[in-house]
């Protein structure tokens, strides 16, 4: 079975070009900011597990209150 290639086109997919560059893993420490509504958030904390932790920040109080409720 061949490797797994994906095509990352367009502004929501900037993230999984980063996590694929620059390898986010179990155990990381990850600081995002502008985090919205908490969707990527959510994804990259399925990555980084337990042993892991974001800090996420985000400006806006709708966006916040949003993902607060993630």
């Amino acid at each position: 079975m061949g490797a797994l290639t994906v095509k990352w086109t367009g502004p929501i997919q900037r993230v999984g070009k980063l996590i694929l560059h620059y390898t986010i893993k179990k155990g990381d420490i990850i600081l995002y900011l502008g985090a919205s509504t908490g969707t990527t958030v959510s994804h990259i904390s399925d990555i980084v597990g337990e042993k892991g932790m974001i800090f996420a920040v985000e400006l806006s109080f709708y966006m916040l209150r949003r993902l607060v409720l993630l």
